[in-house]
């Protein structure tokens, strides 16, 4: 099964705890991430919370490509744009 690398904020005890249950289970710590994930997506059987929270994923990923998006243009203008300066500056 083929991956895409994401970024996620956790709280310090949530990660120290999936950290450890990696280590007990000899797995890596995606993997238990991506188990309880699932676990939480299929534990109303696949009813309406499962899909919700698919459709919250759907428009956080539409979200944040269009901030990186935004954030690359800004980046990209700022680097071409000459700096000017003031009258005050330049004295």
């Amino acid at each position: 099964m083929s991956r895409k690398k994401t970024t996620i904020y956790l709280e310090p005890g949530l990660l120290t705890a999936a950290k450890a249950l990696a280590a007990r289970s000899g797995r890596h710590e995606y993997e238990v991430i991506e188990d309880a994930l699932r676990a939480y997506l299929h534990r109303d059987g696949g009813t309406a919370g499962g899909l919700d929270l698919h459709g919250m994923l759907d428009r956080w990923s539409a979200q944040e490509t269009g901030l990186m998006k935004t954030r690359r243009s800004s980046s990209l203008r700022a680097k071409r744009m000459p700096t000017v300066q003031s009258s005050d500056e330049q004295q």
